[in-house]
């Protein structure tokens, strides 16, 4: 539990940068390079058994001041940013409840690197959790969508498609979207979306000191465990804005990101353990681009020894382009299954033909964008050949059921009954508008 509690936070947005239109959602994963060698550099790569329910009771006055617009260009003839003034009040109660226990797809390698001086069978084990989680670009209006792109990401990782908009309306019922307290904030109201899109999540507990390595730890346990985890982080805005005061952003963190992998020179225990050598990767919706080029790189991997950084140390004109605050407590949150306590549902994943969401939303806009045609690959997965299935696909979030989904059939807009002859999956599609709710559940056509 969360006790009340004052601080300061803002999320910035990006000014519209140059993206890919046909990027694919689908990024191939690649190989981390060893953790003893890398340095923070982009890179284009990045599924556990869920136990655990979080259903929150929140009350929050989130209010801050931001400067929505943003280029980035790093160049330190620009006049600085000023840094705007958060001030948030937040209470969340989060309890423990049912859900099912199935096993999302994830990539673990492990390698042995011979080392000088030693032999391979001495060097220590190297292992490498990629979780498949494509790129997804954010709207940068309305103080940046990068909580509700993150969500969307988890979203579609166990099943289900909604739009950046919808994902506002959900953690900020009935407030105007171009209002800053409508933004989905880790450590404001991130518990309260995740149920309120019946999926189960596990919230960190902000340590009362600075030191993000227990934070680290637990990132890079629930990674292993292949849960995507949302956190919040510096950016240099040196690099992003040109700014020279060394205190510019927030005391906090400025952007939401999505963890997609993680790699350790040494078996991941549970719980995990912190190694400065661990290397984590993030993806950040597309709000960066390296001088010089036109596509955003989208994945980052930074060493966890030299991920840590004050708020100073973050806006250094030598610095990596995010740092991890070692200055103030870390904000985070795991997303660890859907809601489903008779625990009967598979895995689904959903994949997208477009990783964007365009026309992009006007600055200061209430009212959603125009939609266009989005095509959703459906893969339920941990199937048995020769056992009949039910998949049903719901239309509204308040639609969904959290138990009885056979007994609930009414409530889904369809119904597909299936049983494979072979393999373990089963794999269909559908096209939606880019502004439609689409969420999936599969389970045995036993259940009730």
């Amino acid at each position: 539990m969360i006790g009340s509690r004052i601080s300061t936070r803002r999320i910035f947005a990006i000014a519209p940068i140059l993206v890919v239109s046909a990027l694919a959602l689908a990024v191939s994963p690649a190989s981390l390079t060893s953790a003893a060698s890398i340095a923070p550099t982009s890179t284009r790569a990045p599924t556990a058994t869920v136990t655990r329910t979080i259903t929150p009771t929140p009350t929050k006055t989130p209010s801050r001041t931001v400067t929505p617009s943003r280029t980035p260009a790093p160049t330190a003839s620009r006049t600085p940013t000023a840094t705007p003034t958060v001030t948030r009040t937040a209470t969340r109660t989060v309890t423990t409840s049912p859900t099912r226990s199935t096993t999302p797809t994830r990539t673990v390698t492990k390698t042995q690197t011979p080392v000088s001086g030693q032999t391979a069978t001495a060097t220590p084990l190297s292992v490498t959790v990629s979780n498949s989680i494509p790129a997804r670009v954010q709207w940068n209006a309305n103080y940046g969508y990068c909580g509700e792109v993150s969500f969307i990401q988890a979203g579609m990782f166990y099943g289900q498609y909604i739009s950046q908009y919808d994902a506002r309306a959900l953690a900020s019922p009935g407030v105007a979207q171009n209002l800053e307290s409508s933004q989905l904030l880790i450590g404001v109201n991130d518990v309260a979306t995740a149920a309120r899109m019946h999926l189960t999540a596990n919230a960190w507990t902000p340590q009362q000191s600075p030191d993000p390595t227990p934070f680290l730890a637990w990132v890079k346990g629930n990674v292993a465990r292949g849960y995507p985890v949302v956190i919040g982080l510096y950016t240099n805005n040196y690099k992003f804005d040109g700014a020279t005061s060394p205190n510019a952003g927030n005391s906090e963190y400025d952007h939401i990101v999505t963890v997609t992998g993680i790699q350790s020179r040494g078996a991941i225990s549970n719980p995990a353990t912190y190694l400065a050598s661990d290397v984590i990767t993030i993806e950040d919706h597309g709000i960066w681009t390296d001088p010089g080029s036109t596509v955003p790189p989208f994945f980052f991997s930074f060493p966890a020894g030299t991920f840590q950084a004050t708020r100073q140390q973050a806006n250094a004109p030598a610095g990596p382009v995010y740092s991890l605050a070692s200055d103030t407590p870390n904000y985070g949150i795991a997303i660890t299954g859907v809601l489903d306590t008779d625990r009967v549902t598979l895995p689904v994943r959903l994949t997208s033909s477009a990783s964007s969401e365009t026309p992009d939303l006007a600055d200061n806009a209430t009212a959603r964008p125009a939609s266009k045609p989005v095509t959703l690959t459906v893969t339920v997965s941990n199937l048995t050949p020769g056992v009949a299935y039910n998949l049903y696909r719901y239309a509204s979030m308040a639609a969904v059921p959290d138990a009885r989904f056979n007994a609930s059939a009414p409530q889904a807009v369809q119904k597909t009954a299936f049983t494979i002859t072979s393999g373990t999956t089963y794999t269909t599609s559908v096209t939606i508008a880019s502004s439609d709710v689409a969420v999936f559940r599969a389970v045995p056509a036993s259940a009730s």
